[in-house]
C-alpha cells in the first residue's frame, strides 16, 4: 500500500487515512515511493499508481516486469510482503 509523508508533522500516513490526516494538519504530502508532492485531496486521490521499488532503485538497470512462471512467483512474494504475512 502506498504511504505518504505529511509536510507539517512528518507523520507517515497510508492512503486510506489521508483525508482524515489532511483535515487535521491541512498540509501537503509526499509519496514515499515516487517522491511526488501532493498539496490537496484532489491531487492525492488521483494517485492510484506508483513506480515499483525495482524501478526506483534500479533506475536504468530496470528491465520491466517478468513474464511466465517467474512473474507468478514475484507477484506471490509481493502479495505476502504487502499483506504483512512475511
Amino acid at each position: 500500500m502506498v504511504s505518504f509523508q505529511c509536510h507539517a508533522c512528518q507523520d507517515t500516513v497510508k492512503k486510506p487515512k489521508l483525508d482524515q490526516h489532511y483535515n487535521r494538519c491541512y498540509a501537503g504530502f509526499d509519496c514515499i515511493d515516487c517522491s511526488t508532492t501532493f498539496n490537496s485531496p484532489a491531487e492525492f486521490k488521483k494517485h492510484t499508481q506508483c513506480i515499483s521499488e525495482a524501478e526506483k532503485y534500479e533506475k536504468s538497470l530496470y528491465k520491466g516486469p517478468k513474464t511466465g512462471a517467474a512473474a507468478a512467483t514475484v507477484c506471490l512474494l509481493s502479495w505476502y510482503d504487502c499483506s504483512g504475512l512475511m
